[in-house]
């Protein structure tokens, strides 16, 4: 019988097998960890749009590179949630500006700390031995899958924007 790696024993599995488990797993726990705070992955992206200023939805939706619908719906979340505020802008009515609040702020600095490898109590999704390591590899992997920004082909623009340098 061809031994193909698909049995239980994960010292058997395949490499790519075995990473994107791995990945599936860490956006799970990230996931949940952002349920918890109630937050969502999107509505991590839009606070870090208007972390540092004001912003209009709809320069919100530009800068995460969603539609404005989707951009309102995240937006609702975030007012539930006591994280932003949304009011007429003063410098035109026509338009709905987004500000984070002083909970928005502390939220997203505790998110931003889970990014980190090292996060205080054990409380980041990717929790191994040697962060730097699996950083390096990822890095590697990551790098020799990338199409060059100004090739054709180049989903760069497509991309969503990066947290925190992340």
């Amino acid at each position: 019988m061809l031994n193909d790696g698909g049995g239980d024993d994960l010292d058997e599995w395949p490499t790519g097998r075995l990473l994107s488990t791995a990945a599936r797993l860490v956006e799970q726990a990230w996931e949940q960890s952002l349920r918890r705070r109630g937050l969502t992955h999107a509505g991590v992206i839009a606070l870090h749009a208007v972390a540092h200023a004001p912003l209009s939805q709809r320069e919100m939706a530009r800068a995460c590179r969603v539609t404005d619908q989707t951009m309102s719906r995240t937006v609702d979340h975030l007012v539930r949630g006591g994280f932003v505020t949304r009011a007429v802008d003063p410098e035109d009515e026509r338009r709905m500006r987004v500000e984070i609040t002083p909970s928005g702020v502390d939220a997203y600095r505790r998110v931003i700390e889970l990014e980190r490898d090292d996060a205080p109590g054990g409380d980041s999704p990717v929790a191994v031995s040697d962060p730097a390591t699996l950083r390096r590899l990822l890095l590697e992997i990551v790098r020799s899958h990338s199409t060059p920004r100004d090739s054709p082909g180049s989903t760069h623009d497509r991309e969503s924007p990066p947290l925190h340098g992340m």
